[in-house]
């Protein structure tokens, strides 16, 4: 039989929409589009790197807590506002998942909800 179990994190920033950070259905995560806010709520303004470092630790942290890593990862979007940053989000991505086991992405470029956001991502991995 299925469950749905809706978690927020500790060590994540809580979401200023009505949102969890994840929802685990069965052995299913899905992560709902993770910020490049720090624990404390403080951003790195104008700075890409950072933030896309600090997105992807927010979702180690989520997937870690529900019990699965990078390495489950099926799928992953990422979500950037000027896609002149894709180069650097792909270096950066590819630390942390292992080559030959890179899960299927969805790089898109779309305003963000917040001016100061330049990345968000979202995945979707099995525990």
């Amino acid at each position: 039989m299925s469950f749905k179990k809706t978690l927020m994190v500790d060590g994540v920033a809580n979401p200023k929409a009505p949102s969890s950070h994840a929802v685990i259905f069965g052995n299913m995560v899905y992560t709902a589009l993770t910020t490049p806010l720090r624990p404390d709520g403080s951003i790195a303004k104008g700075d890409f790197a950072a933030q896309m470092e600090q997105c992807m630790q927010n979702v180690k942290t989520i997937l870690e807590k529900c019990g699965s890593s990078f390495d489950k990862v099926i799928k992953t979007t990422v979500v950037m506002p000027r896609i002149t940053d894709f180069p650097e989000m792909n270096k950066i991505y590819m630390k942390h998942f292992k080559e030959g086991n890179y899960p299927a992405r969805a790089s898109i470029e779309a305003k963000m909800g917040n001016p100061d956001f330049l990345v968000e991502m979202e995945c979707l991995a099995y525990i």
